[in-house]
């Protein structure tokens, strides 16, 4: 029974914790559209825009596989299967490297592509605000693997 009660604490805990990262994560979404749209005008705030949705295009890579693997590890954690537990590990830090390195490639092509998704003059610096963005991207997959 004590082990039922400290798992029903830590999802507690859990889905707390959930809702405050995603209320500051909002919150501060907010905060940085409005310094775009005061500091850099309406053309940055539309390359911000921009950017997301080629970002989440990119994402389409991981193809829910990390989720996937990340739920068959709950069956030999209960059972303490080691040798399964480390080579699902081990699938999944292989499986996140190719992630990052195709996201580097599709990321490269669509910097020097990216006239062709700009309506218009392209801004000055949006080649170099692009690349940071997906290296952000490539650097939050780099922490998973």
């Amino acid at each position: 029974m004590e082990q039922g009660s400290t798992r029903v604490k830590a999802s507690k805990k859990n889905a707390i914790y959930g809702v405050i990262f995603q209320f500051l994560t909002l919150v501060m979404s907010f905060v940085v559209r409005s310094i775009f749209i005061r500091k850099l005008g309406n053309e940055y705030l539309g390359l911000d825009g921009l950017f997301k949705n080629l970002l989440n295009l990119m994402s389409f890579t991981e193809l829910g596989i990390g989720v996937a693997i990340s739920s068959s590890l709950y069956e030999p954690l209960a059972t303490k299967n080691t040798e399964l537990i480390k080579s699902l590990i081990h699938l999944l830090k292989s499986f996140y490297r190719w992630i990052i390195i195709i996201i580097i490639i599709v990321g490269s092509g669509m910097t020097i592509y990216l006239p062709n998704f700009i309506h218009g003059q392209i801004p000055t610096g949006a080649r170099f605000a692009f690349c940071l963005y997906f290296l952000n991207s490539v650097a939050t997959y780099m922490g998973l693997e």
